[in-house]
């Protein structure tokens, strides 16, 4: 008699350790769908902006071709370098 006792409460503790070790695993999945959702998110606003890195390169690479040794040109050249775009800002 005292071993099913024993065997109940043995049981009774593992089932409730089961449920509190699979809730915890349920909340570290949620946070992980959260963060790599966050993460693909960043990666796609970073593809954004080197595309538009790469179409103002080619267009300063363009401008030296044209204007490469004029004294005009070359001043030309650093105002495209160092000019501010004015750009929207995604938040």
């Amino acid at each position: 008699m005292e071993t099913l006792i024993h065997a109940d409460i043995f049981f009774f503790i593992t089932t409730v350790s089961l449920v509190v070790i699979s809730l915890g695993l349920v909340i570290a999945i949620i946070y992980l769908i959260k963060i790599l959702r966050d993460i693909s998110a960043v990666s796609h606003k970073v593809k954004d902006e080197s595309a538009e890195i790469i179409a103002d390169l080619k267009h300063i690479r363009g401008t030296i071709k044209q204007q490469a040794f004029s004294f005009g040109g070359i001043s030309q050249i650093i105002g495209l370098i160092f000019r501010r775009k004015k750009s929207k800002r995604n938040e």
